[in-house]
């Protein structure tokens, strides 16, 4: 049996919306985001929600807003699993 998205013809928009969804939760919600992609806040939402196709720019600015965020120092990170308090 063969899968099938229910987005036939576009399998990305689900990579797309999820990529967003993380975004979104790390830099705060919509607002925040939106400001940081420099993009209506409207619009971002409405990428959320599915109801319009995000842009591939916008996606690769989200892409590299999550590769920034990996990047960063875990500060808890030193002590973990070290054995030190």
């Amino acid at each position: 049996m063969a899968y099938r998205s229910h987005n036939v013809g576009r399998p990305h928009e689900d990579t797309y919306r999820a990529a967003l969804l993380r975004a979104a939760e790390i830099h705060g919600g919509v607002g925040p985001l939106a400001k940081r992609l420099r993009a209506p806040a409207a619009y971002v939402a409405r990428w959320l929600d599915g109801q319009d196709a995000m842009p591939g720019t916008i996606f690769l600015r989200v892409v590299d807003m999550l590769i920034e965020g990996t990047k960063r120092p875990d500060p808890t990170a030193t002590s973990r699993g070290l054995g030190t308090p």
